[in-house]
C-alpha cells in the first residue's frame, strides 16, 4: 500500500467522538484516500490510535482530504472546551462533583447537572451505574423536558444559547 504524501500533511491525534455533515460521513465511507488512510492507521493500530486518529486527520488537512465540513483553521488544543462532549480528565484540575474518578475521568453525578444543563456540550461522559445513579436518571428526565417544550413551542429552550455555536470557528471556517 502506497503511503499517503502530500507536504500540507500534518498527523493529528483526538477523541474519538465527532460532529461531521452527512456528506463528511459519504466521503469516509467512500473516497479512495479517506479509505487509504484508514488502512494505514488500522495496519499500524500497534504504533498508533487509528480510532483517535482518523477523524482528525480527515477533519484537520483539508488540502490532502477536501471533504465538505473540514476545518480550515487552527487545530484545537483545548480539549475542555470541547462542544461534542463534557469530559473532566484528571490533569485538567476541575472539580470532580461526585468526587469519583475511574481511568482519571471524572464520574459525573447530581452536583454536575447544572453544568450539563446549561453547557454546549451534546454528550456527557461518564456516568456509571453505581455512582449517583439518580443523577443520570434525572438527566434524561431533563432532556425529556427539553425536547418536549421545543416540539410544544416550536423554538429552542431557553437553555440552548445558538450564539455559542455560530460563533465557534469550527461552524464557520470550514470547507
Amino acid at each position: 500500500m502506497t503511503a499517503i504524501s502530500t507536504p500540507q500533511f500534518t498527523w493529528y491525534k483526538e477523541p474519538v467522538h465527532v460532529i461531521v455533515r452527512r456528506e463528511f460521513v459519504d466521503y469516509m465511507l467512500n473516497n479512495s484516500r479517506a479509505k487509504q488512510l484508514y488502512n494505514t492507521l488500522a495496519s499500524q493500530a500497534a504504533n498508533k490510535i487509528p480510532d483517535e486518529t482518523y477523524f482528525a486527520n480527515l477533519n484537520h488537512n483539508p488540502d490532502t482530504f477536501p471533504i465538505p465540513g473540514a476545518f480550515l483553521g487552527v487545530h484545537e488544543t483545548n480539549l475542555q472546551k470541547s462542544v461534542v462532549r463534557l469530559k473532566i480528565w484528571y490533569a485538567a484540575k476541575l472539580p470532580c462533583r461526585s468526587n469519583q474518578w475511574r481511568n482519571k475521568i471524572c464520574m459525573l453525578g447530581w452536583a454536575d447537572l447544572p453544568k450539563l444543563q446549561s453547557g454546549p456540550q451534546l454528550f456527557a461522559n461518564k456516568f456509571i451505574p453505581n455512582v449517583e445513579p439518580d443523577a443520570h436518571a434525572a438527566l434524561e428526565l431533563w432532556l425529556i423536558a427539553k425536547v418536549k417544550y421545543e416540539v410544544t413551542h416550536k423554538q429552542h429552550h431557553p437553555s440552548f444559547n445558538l450564539t455559542y455555536y455560530s460563533n465557534h470557528a469550527m461552524s464557520w471556517n470550514h470547507l
